[in-house]
């Protein structure tokens, strides 16, 4: 291995940073980017151990399945001839968070509670994920100085398991009676109940991070002599509380590394609950990532239309995913038809105005301003006032003046003679005398008279 220059013909080997349990950190120079990278590859001596190659398979997929600004990002994982399986990282520039604390001793208060809420923003990420690191330590914990402050990365999945994921090979490599991870760090459910584990876990091995940071010590300081003593202490929870070791400390960040570091796993808070703890205490809160814009659901088309087959093709598929000429067509249509049928609805939110004929449409009249009144005091004594005008409508019966009637009709002496009212007698109009009517035919001469005799009549 040492002699290797490069590493699948790519990467450059420039030194190595660090070495572990199974395997080895170098730092090379990608031939295809020119920047440096962290090259993670098994170690020899232990490269042929089947339950080495299991992890490290493990480590891979488990890096390349997690997102996050807190967890160091993987350019890929593939196969070397030589080296074998390798995993290609970012390369981190700083100091992990053990190496600092031994070189300036404890975190400020700021500082520890700033390491925790990114730290729960990466363990965030890992649960979304479906994965549960196990080995939560400062020696696990990268600290890398940014122009926006101190970015803290978690690092090492080496021993990381899958929720829920039935899988011999997992199942062999945590096996109950072998416990896995940092004696120290590690929650009792991983001494008692290897198979129990979950986010929780994790949840617990912050709270030794930041009981660690704020102190300088391991957890359970007072546990000296043999392994079997500090697994009682912590199977019975008997972590000295923090401000016996610090007294400068709150009463808020004693109860908060007192509950993440409690015995039952569902007495440690979630995530979002042990943020609003941190921000309670002073530390800010995580910069929120910009939302992608959701796209509505469309109704579902009808079955074997080409529609139908386009909506299958997208949900097959994934974004980016090369597409047959076919497929582009159906799409393609698709896209036409939604922008058509938005066509048709901007168009129908729009109300013309009523159409009216020329017939129809209303003459311009000038408004007639009302006549004024003239007032009682210059009107002339001679005009009588107006008289109040009286309605033509019958009234209501209900608004007449009730009569009374009589209950008998009074006598004819009793009744006042009213002298008649004499009326003008008006000279009859003479009738115009009709004008004989012309005679337009013409007159025919009188018929002779015969001279006979009259015929005598009967007596």
């Amino acid at each position: 291995m040492g002699s290797t220059k490069r590493i699948a013909n790519r990467y450059e080997v420039i030194r190595e940073i660090a070495r572990g349990g199974m395997g080895k950190i170098l730092l090379c120079r990608d031939g295809a980017t020119g920047r440096k990278v962290a090259l993670k590859v098994i170690r020899h001596d232990v490269g042929d151990d089947a339950t080495n190659k299991a992890r490290f398979e493990r480590e891979c997929r488990a890096a390349s399945r997690i997102r996050g600004e807190h967890v160091a990002e993987v350019i890929e994982t593939n196969v070397d001839p030589e080296a074998g399986r390798y995993l290609a990282m970012e390369y981190l520039e700083g100091n992990t968070l053990t190496d600092h604390i031994n070189q300036h001793g404890p975190l400020t208060v700021p500082q520890a509670l700033d390491v925790a809420m990114q730290m729960a923003s990466a363990l965030d990420s890992v649960h979304r994920a479906g994965v549960v690191h196990r080995d939560i330590k400062p020696s696990n914990i990268h600290l890398v100085r940014t122009a926006n402050g101190m970015r803290v990365v978690l690092l090492d999945f080496g021993v990381c398991r899958f929720q829920g994921e039935a899988d011999p090979v997992q199942r062999k490599l945590t096996e109950p009676g072998k416990p896995v991870g940092t004696l120290r760090y590690m929650a009792p459910e991983q001494l008692s109940r290897p198979d129990k584990i979950g986010p929780a876990t994790d949840i617990y091995g912050l709270g030794c991070v930041l009981f660690a940071s704020l102190t300088g010590a391991r957890p359970f300081p007072d546990c000296k002599g043999p392994l079997a003593k500090v697994v009682t202490a912590i199977l019975d929870g008997k972590n000295p509380r923090i401000r016996e070791v610090r007294s400068d400390l709150t009463e808020g960040v004693e109860k908060l590394i007192a509950q993440t570091m409690h015995v039952e796993m569902r007495n440690r808070p979630a995530i979002p609950e042990l943020r609003d703890a941190l921000v309670q205490l002073g530390a800010k809160r995580p910069r929120a990532a910009a939302k992608k814009p959701q796209v509505q659901a469309q109704p579902a088309p009808k079955a074997g239309s080409i529609f139908a087959d386009a909506r299958k093709v997208e949900d097959a598929k994934p974004a980016g995913f090369p597409l047959k000429r076919s497929d582009a067509i159906a799409r393609r249509n698709l896209a036409r038809k939604q922008e058509r049928e938005e066509l048709v609805k901007a168009a129908r939110k729009v109300t013309p105005a009523p159409f009216r004929a020329p017939s129809e449409a209303p003459s311009y009249r000038p408004p007639v301003p009302p006549a004024a009144a003239p007032s009682a005091a210059v009107r002339p004594s001679s005009v009588p006032p107006p008289a109040p005008k009286q309605s033509v409508l019958p009234s209501p019966a209900s608004a007449r003046p009730a009569m009374p009637r009589p209950s008998a009709p009074p006598s004819a002496s009793a009744r006042p003679s009213v002298p008649p009212i004499p009326r003008p007698s008006a000279p009859p109009m003479p009738r115009p005398s009709a004008a004989p009517r012309a005679n337009l035919r013409p007159s025919a001469p009188p018929a002779p008279r015969s001279s006979a005799p009259p015929v005598p009549r009967p007596s």
